[in-house]
């Protein structure tokens, strides 16, 4: 350890002094440094957008041009694909190892889907409510028109994605489902092409149809 530093003090830096606490906080060249560095980038990336623009192709095209359209406002939106079905997916597939990458990959979609729209999926249940009179129905009814009335209502942007998501988990569940019987079926056909005798069974749960091998004695 060297002498110098045995014994010393630390070296606090400056604040701003009361009588000038109005102007805030006290910049020190650090500050300056960072704040003159962002100012610098601002102005490059600017200047980038100009030379961009003035040298701009009126000519120019890209194939994703096709797919990008723009609103009423100008923005642009970018058409989404159709989910493919399950059958399009399983064209020429001889195991289950690709059905089963695309399946867990839709099922990763699903939750993620689920957690962002949350209470903005539509419930299946119904709720029954058991009333003495006519008249008491119809103040039920009455409650139930006017909590829809004040709902808060939605913006039309933000109406138009919650819809398109809501399509989009629709689509996944039934191609999950889909994947589903065609995982069972390939790999039915695949269990007959196996040696040995075997017959076929149902099972309790669905009526599944499953293969079944007989039990052999082996030597």
């Amino acid at each position: 350890i060297n002498a110098e530093y045995m014994g010393g003090r630390d070296h606090k830096e400056r604040t701003q002094p009361k009588a000038r606490g109005h102007l805030g906080f006290l910049e020190k060249k650090k500050d300056y440094l960072k704040r003159a560095k962002a100012h610098k980038n601002q102005l490059a990336v600017v200047g980038h957008l100009q030379r961009s623009a003035a040298f701009r192709n009126p000519d120019e095209f890209y194939y994703r041009m096709n797919n990008i359209k723009t609103d009423e406002n100008g923005l642009h939106v970018r058409e989404r694909r159709p989910i493919r079905p399950a059958k399009q997916i399983a064209k020429n597939v001889r195991n289950n190892g690709y059905l089963q990458i695309k399946r867990t990959a839709d099922q990763r979609a699903i939750d993620r889907l689920t957690s962002t729209l949350g209470a903005s999926i539509p419930s299946e249940g119904k709720r029954t409510v058991f009333v003495d009179s006519k008249e008491e129905c119809q103040d039920v009814v009455e409650t139930i028109k006017k909590r829809k009335r004040e709902e808060p209502r939605v913006p039309l942007h933000l109406a138009n994605i919650t819809k398109r998501r809501l399509q989009e988990l629709d689509g996944r569940k039934r191609r999950v489902r889909e994947l589903d019987q065609l995982m069972n079926h390939l790999q039915t056909t695949n269990n007959r092409m196996k040696s040995g005798r075997k017959g076929m069974c149902k099972t309790k749960i669905g009526g599944r149809v499953v293969m079944k091998w007989l039990s052999e004695r082996k030597k």
